[in-house]
This record gives structure tokens, sequence and C-alpha cells, in this order.
């Protein structure tokens, strides 16, 4: 392949491709274990996630239901029960407001998750450098190498994409546009999930994590498109989280193998 400039289109119709083939690899190659690796950390960060979702939807219901139009809005429903209203303006503000704060943190689940089991999808890029490149790699831990991509890459993606969730959040809450803003939304994230996995591959290659950089927000489409795959499984309940990571690091580097990243790289 000439050129790795992808549409969208191009770039979801590869991720769709290499996703599939991704659950075949991993059973093929053994590294089903890494799921187990995985399924911890998503679980507790799950359930972490969901209580403090279900607390600030709770707590806006709440705050908004006690405005003065809501009131009158009660008020004009005399024919009803109280019991009855309450109810009928608990469930309309949960659809308007508790379910796009749900959907937020469902977005934003993936790229925290990614960055927490950053020295797990590590050992695994190693596997498929090489089963797939037949490249030999350093199999030990190298914690000073680790702490240098947390701070150079993941904690920064995982503070951008939190922080455009936050202020997407309130645009979301907009009935029937509001579905533009969640879609945004999982892009962005997707883009940030993905980054992360292009970047650890880059760094196996020994590129500078500047020029890393660089060539992933030049290539958007691609990047976006390894961590949507990732970011739709994320959000099967619990179940998501703990294949997610471990299935998009190695649809990732199958879809870099496809396109020939390493040597379109060196070209560029």
């Amino acid at each position: 392949m000439n050129s790795i400039k992808l549409s969208y289109f191009k770039a979801a119709t590869l991720s769709i491709k290499h996703y599939s083939n991704a659950f075949v690899y991993i059973n093929k190659h053994g590294l089903k274990k890494y799921y187990v690796y995985t399924s911890i950390f998503a679980l507790v960060l799950f359930s972490l996630i969901f209580y403090a979702c279900l607390f600030l939807g709770n707590t806006t219901i709440d705050t908004v239901s006690s405005l003065g139009f809501i009131s009158e809005f009660k008020a004009s429903l005399s024919d009803y029960s109280p019991e009855t209203i309450d109810r009928i303006i608990y469930w309309t503000l949960f659809v308007f407001i508790g379910i796009p704060i749900f959907l937020t943190g469902i977005f934003v689940f993936p790229v925290l998750l990614g960055s927490l089991t950053v020295p797990i999808q590590d050992t695994l890029t190693q596997k498929v450098l090489q089963i797939s490149y037949q490249q030999e790699v350093d199999d030990r831990f190298n914690f000073k190498r680790l702490v240098h991509l947390f701070i150079k890459v993941s904690i920064p993606n995982a503070l951008k994409s939190l922080l455009y969730s936050l202020i997407l959040l309130p645009l979301t809450f907009i009935p029937i546009i509001g579905i533009i803003f969640m879609v945004i939304s999982l892009g962005i994230n997707s883009y940030y999930l993905g980054f992360g996995i292009m970047d650890n591959y880059f760094e196996y290659w020994n590129v500078d994590v500047d020029k890393s950089k660089k060539f992933i927000q030049r290539h958007k489409s691609m990047s976006t498109s390894i961590g949507m795959g990732g970011g739709l499984l994320a959000m099967i309940p619990i179940l998501g989280g703990i294949i997610a990571p471990i299935t998009s690091v190695v649809a990732g580097g199958l879809m870099m193998k496809d396109l020939n990243v390493y040597d379109q790289f060196n070209q560029e």
C-alpha cells in the first residue's frame, strides 16, 4: 500500500476487519490469559465510574427538580397523584440528564482503563511484535520506560479525554441534537485510545515520542478507527471492559502491519 492516508470510512472498514481477526488471533496464539489480567482493573474501574455517574445523575436531577419551572409544571398536572407526577418528572429528567451522564462515563471508561493497564498492554504489544512482526523485543519489565510512557502519553491523553467529555456533557442534554455530541465524544475518546496503542508500537520501534505524536496526529483517522472498536466493545457492561483493551492492542497491531505503518513512517 503506497499511502496510509485513509478516509474515515476506509479506516472504519479496516477496523471492523482487524477487530474480527483479533479474536481469532488471540485464541490461536494463546493470549486469552491477558483478558484475566485486565478483568480486575476493569471491574474496579467500572464500579467506580458507575457509582460516580449514579451520584452525579441523581444530584443533578434533584437540583433540576427543585427549580421553579418544574414546580409550576407539577402544579399543572393536578389530574394525577403526587407520586405519579414525581415518577413522570424523575424518568423524564433521567432520559435527558441521567442517560447522557452514564454514556459519557462509558465513553471515558476505555481511555481510563487503557491508562491503568499500560503494563499489561505493553507485554501484549511485545507478543504481537514477536509473533506478527518477527521482531526481537526485551521481555523484561522496564519500569523507567513505562513511567516515561505514563507521563508523556497515557496520563495527558486520559486527562484530555476526560476534559473534552466534561465539556461536551452539557451539550448532550439537548434533545435530539444531543446525540450528535455523544457521537463526537465517542470519536474523541476513540482517538485518544487509539493514540496510546499506536504510540506503544512506535516505542518498540525506537521512535521518539514527539515524532510518534506528530505522526499519529497526521493520521487521526487511523488512530480513531483503532480506538473506536475498543470504545464500542467497552460499552458492553463489565464484559466489554475486560476484552476491549486486549483486543484493541492486537487489532491495532494487525491494522498497522496491514498498512505497513513502520515503513511508511520512515518514508514520510
